[in-house]
């Protein structure tokens, strides 16, 4: 269900990994599949999900899922929030090859982290 877009044209790549990363991301901050709301509305899920993500570049709506998740709002001030939701956009991207690399990933996550620990 969690249709990698790039695997329409056979792309086997880390990317596909990234985009993976990110879609795990989202369902650790809101708790729900990501694209759970939509399945309701499909008559065919598996054929219709695969155009939602690929043809139409859905994503979830991240931001609302973490200003619902009363944790990740009291643990994270607005900047680093920002930087992880600006983290997670980028690695769902529609185009693979602008998908943020492994190493700008744990640098972000690293920065966010030493921002949450206590001084």
């Amino acid at each position: 269900m969690l249709c990698v877009p790039d695997q329409e044209h056979g792309y086997a790549a880390s990317s596909n990994d990234i985009y993976s990363f990110a879609m795990l991301c989202y369902f650790i901050i809101s708790g729900k599949h990501p694209f759970i709301d939509d399945l309701d509305k499909l008559k065919n899920p598996d054929i219709q999900m695969y155009s939602l993500i690929v043809t139409e570049k859905k994503r979830p709506n991240l931001r609302a899922a973490s200003e619902q998740n009363e944790a990740v709002k009291l643990q994270m001030d607005n900047a680093s929030r920002q930087m992880l939701m600006e983290m997670i956009e980028t690695c769902w991207h529609s185009e693979y090859n602008n998908r943020l690399p492994a190493s700008v990933i744990v640098a972000t996550l690293t920065k966010i982290l030493h921002k949450l620990q206590p001084k």
